[in-house]
């Protein structure tokens, strides 16, 4: 009888947390701007004026993404294709407002990123 007790509170415990993972909010467009020009900041030290045209970049292209998730006529396959050639597109605009030297320790930054990533696979 203990067993069954048991048995059915786990089960019902695992129910509730998968339950909760589904309510999960998406972030809005100006959250995920926000975090995307926050995690450029601390990495290549933006000032305020950089800080907030790459901000507005960044708005933008997240309003973009969410349309490009919407389009229902989409396959699966032009969805991706649609979304890699905005980050193209992006990752021009945002490196334009970057200095050569703040490109340069982006650019170094990814590659080592990149090799972890790729040492973490193996």
């Amino acid at each position: 009888m203990k067993t069954i007790i048991l048995s059915l509170c786990l089960l019902l415990g695992t129910q509730l947390a998968f339950g909760q993972e589904k309510t999960k909010q998406r972030k809005t467009p100006e959250q995920r701007a926000e975090m995307m020009t926050n995690r450029l900041s601390e990495e290549v030290k933006l000032t305020p004026e950089q800080r907030e045209k790459i901000y507005s970049i960044n708005l933008r292209s997240a309003e973009k993404s969410m349309k490009i998730h919407k389009e229902a006529d989409l396959t699966d396959e032009q969805r991706k294709e649609k979304l890699q050639k905005h980050r193209r597109d992006v990752k021009k605009l945002v490196m334009a407002e970057l200095t050569p030297e703040q490109q340069k320790t982006l650019k170094e930054k990814h590659k080592a990123r990149k090799k972890e990533h790729m040492q973490d696979g193996e």
